[in-house]
């Protein structure tokens, strides 16, 4: 009887599950870290920043929901655009834009 064959096959047979187990572990320790990095995070700004955050009377806002008003603009093709009503009041706007996976952060 000949094993070399038998080796073989169980070897090509075992190489997906052993794949699967290491991209489960892969993911699971990304998904750890991410939601540690998000409790750091949550920590430093009940730490350092709420008490700002109260003191200065800050509101969040998110822009994408109304009341919206028409901002007339200088073209021939697009007359005008909605906006939030909020930047017509307020005195400073700073806008926090999420790129890709949680890995960058715009400030204007």
């Amino acid at each position: 009887m000949n094993n070399k064959g038998q080796t073989l096959v169980l070897f090509v047979l075992m190489l997906p599950i052993i794949i699967f187990i290491m991209l489960l572990v892969i993911d699971v320790s990304n998904m750890v870290i991410t939601k540690q990095e998000l409790n750091n995070i949550n920590k430093m700004v009940l730490n350092y920043g709420l008490d700002i955050i109260e003191e200065e009377n800050i509101e969040f806002v998110d822009m994408n929901y109304g009341p919206f008003i028409d901002l007339e603009l200088n073209h021939e093709i697009i007359k005008s655009t909605p906006i939030n009503e909020v930047i017509k009041d307020a005195d400073v706007i700073i806008s926090f834009t999420q790129l890709k996976y949680h890995e960058e952060a715009t400030v204007t």
